[in-house]
């Protein structure tokens, strides 16, 4: 199969290559290109947890001078399996700010506030 991707990089050249192992014929067309922004100001805390909305998120978090400030809190990001006290074990498919969207493995899907459930 033929593929395109889009993504920015170094996300391109790895989904890429994870293609071509797979036996597709790959396009790379990178159409972002993801910079942190210096000396974004946070506003005051405190702050209950990071929503990391992609691998870039975090990697702006880490650059920035406000980094330390959240290194002790909580960080949550699509795919992290999570605990909730009524719905149970389940795992992260959107992230919105502060709520989220899981995917309960006996409640099916529901939104929370990130304040509500736990890393699992």
């Amino acid at each position: 199969m033929r593929l395109l991707v889009t993504r920015p990089e170094p996300e391109s050249a790895r989904t890429a290559a994870a293609l071509r192992q797979r036996g597709h014929a790959v396009i790379e067309a990178p159409m972002l290109r993801i910079a942190p922004v210096p000396d974004v100001v946070l506003g005051p805390g405190p702050w209950a947890a990071v929503a990391l909305t992609s691998i870039n998120a975090l990697a702006a978090v880490t650059a920035n001078h406000w980094a330390e400030a959240l290194a002790g809190l909580p960080a949550f990001a699509v795919g992290d399996r999570i605990f909730h006290q009524k719905f149970g074990y389940g795992r992260i498919r959107v992230v919105d700010g502060n709520k989220l969207t899981i995917q309960f493995d006996k409640a099916g899907e529901k939104k929370v506030v990130d304040s509500f459930v736990k890393k699992a």
